[in-house]
Formats: C-alpha cells, sequence, structure tokens
C-alpha cells in the first residue's frame, strides 16, 4: 500500500508548519543589548493586491513566539531575483497545450518586475527535465525571447520538485534578499522522486519565497484514489503536499484556476505582490538567531514573511 507514504510525507509538513503554532507571546522590547534585525514583509488586501503605505506602527515581530519591538519599515530597494518554472509538460492526449495563455502571462508577469531596475528574472523549462533555458538576464529582451519560444515539451511527465530545487540553488547564489520561485503547474503527469520534506529543506535553505500558479481544470493525476497502488498516484499526492503547503512556509502563496485563460491575471497578482516587498527592522535580543520570524500587519488581508532575516 503507498497511502502510508502519502500521509508520513503529509504528517511531515504538519509538524513543520506546527512550529509556526501562535502561543500567548511575552513583549520583549529594545535595550542595550539589542541588535537591528530586518524580515521581508509581503502585505496584501483582498483583492490580493499589495498596500504601499503602511507605516512602522502597523506591523507586528514575533521571534519564536515572543514579540518584538518594531522600528522601522520602507519600501525593500535590494534587486530582486526571480526563476519562473514553466511547466511544459506534453497534456493527456486530446488536450491542447495553452501555449499563447503561457506565453503571454508569463511576458506579462517579466514586464511588471522587470520595469524595477535591478530585478533580473531566469526561465525554466520542466516538462521531462529541470532545463534554464534562460539564466538571470539583467534586461528583459533574452526574457521575452525566452518566453516566446515556449512550446509543450515531447514528455507527458513533468520534474516540478527538481525544478524547485534546481532554482533555489541558484537563487541561492544571488546576493540580494529578495528571492523568488515562481511556478506554471498544469496538475498533468510528474515523475518525480523525490519526498516532500527534501523538496521543503532545500528550498528552505535558499531563501527564497514560492508563487505557484496552478490550473486544476483539465483531467489530471492528481484525482488520486486512496489505497490505489498507483505510483503516478503517489506522485501526484506529493505534489500537491507541497504546493499546498511550502508557498505558506515560505512567505508566498499558491493560486489555482481552471482553465489557462486566468494565467495572466494570477500572474499578473503575483508580480505586483513581489514588486511590493517592506523590509521591517526590529530588536533583537543578544544570543542565537530566532528559529521562526512572524511578522503580522494591522490593515491588509494576508501578511507573508519570507524566511530570509538580516
Amino acid at each position: 500500500m503507498r497511502v502510508p507514504q502519502v500521509i508520513r510525507a503529509g504528517a511531515i509538513f504538519v509538524g513543520l508548519l506546527a512550529s509556526r503554532s501562535v502561543i500567548p507571546p511575552t513583549a520583549v522590547l529594545a535595550d542595550q543589548g539589542s541588535k537591528p534585525r530586518s524580515v521581508l514583509v509581503t502585505v496584501l488586501d483582498q483583492d490580493g493586491m499589495p498596500i504601499r503605505d503602511l507605516k512602522a506602527s502597523e506591523f507586528g515581530v514575533r521571534e519564536d513566539n515572543q514579540d518584538r519591538e518594531v522600528t522601522g519599515a520602507e519600501i525593500a530597494t535590494d534587486p530582486l531575483f526571480v526563476v519562473l518554472l514553466a511547466d511544459t509538460t506534453k497534456p493527456p492526449m486530446g488536450i491542447a497545450y495553452p501555449t499563447q495563455d503561457v506565453r503571454t502571462s508569463l511576458g506579462t508577469f517579466a514586464k511588471i518586475v522587470t520595469e524595477r531596475p535591478g530585478t533580473e528574472v531566469a526561465l525554466m523549462e520542466y516538462g521531462g527535465a529541470a532545463v534554464m533555458t534562460v539564466n538571470f538576464a539583467p534586461t528583459p529582451d533574452d526574457l521575452t525571447k525566452g518566453i516566446g519560444r515556449l512550446v509543450a515539451g515531447q514528455r507527458g511527465s513533468g520534474v516540478l520538485f527538481e525544478a524547485l530545487v534546481d532554482a533555489g540553488k541558484a537563487l541561492a547564489k544571488r546576493t540580494s534578499p529578495r528571492r523568488a520561485i515562481v511556478a506554471i503547474n498544469f496538475s498533468w503527469a510528474d515523475s518525480s522522486q523525490m519526498i516532500p520534506k527534501a523538496v521543503a529543506d532545500n528550498v528552505l535553505k535558499s531563501g527564497a519565497s514560492v508563487w505557484a500558479v496552478t490550473i486544476q481544470g483539465a483531467p489530471d493525476s492528481s484525482n488520486f484514489q486512496i489505497g490505489s497502488n498507483s505510483a503516478d498516484n503517489l506522485v501526484a499526492a506529493n505534489r500537491e503536499i507541497v504546493l499546498n503547503n511550502l508557498p505558506g512556509m515560505t512567505g508566498g502563496m499558491r493560486l489555482t484556476g481552471v482553465t489557462a485563460t486566468g494565467l495572466t491575471s494570477m500572474l499578473t497578482k503575483v508580480a505586483n505582490a513581489l514588486t511590493v516587498q517592506y523590509e521591517v527592522t526590529y530588536a533583537h535580543p543578544d544570543g542565537p538567531p530566532a528559529k521562526l520570524v512572524q511578522a503580522t500587519a494591522t490593515r491588509g488581508a494576508k501578511a507573508l514573511t519570507a524566511p530570509w532575516v538580516r
């Protein structure tokens, strides 16, 4: 039976998320033994749009369930580095690959984020193998050309997990703390062999936030049956575990749609969110670094905390 493996994988993520549980905090204010620390935070309104005029007094920071004194908050000006993951897996028989929707949505994303000086975006395809087709480009021309060449691959299974890990490794080499993985996924067949915990560990080490954009309308292997012995079902179940949990653990989000026509709208939201990140500064007492840092905001529907702390 393969179900226990799925359950174990899910339990690992539940355990990781449990470390983020909230308990009554103890307030810790700045004193002579405190050192300034900074964390990256994205604050979104109910429509998923970033809020651009927050003040330091509107933020809260908690380290390992202890409140810290927030001393400043400004829009982050460090360069933004992004790896785009494009699902070029050959679709199931009878389904056409949405070439134009993929190209248009990724092109729109690239146009928005590269309007800010210093932003560099890389493009990776993962249909059958994870391949970096455009490395980090300081100008959008090469990226635009790479996006314009995207088509469905010849292999009917993707390797999303391997692409996430490779993207994380590439981002870990960037000097800026602003790092993001933005993945398009069609929930078709996948042959990734990594376990969810290994994927999570590798991505968390990179300090990158994960933004997953999934189209779930077509028949796909994620509709697995509990009790099935199918290896495809196990891979699909593990993929859902990662996509449902890893974005929230890294300060990103998962967005889902029914048809590929929604890709541009969703990727526009992701692009806008990444261009407005706050660097929130707070007082950290002498001692070892915290295992968990969480930021909140008195305004907005969501406050997303990246795994990076300076």
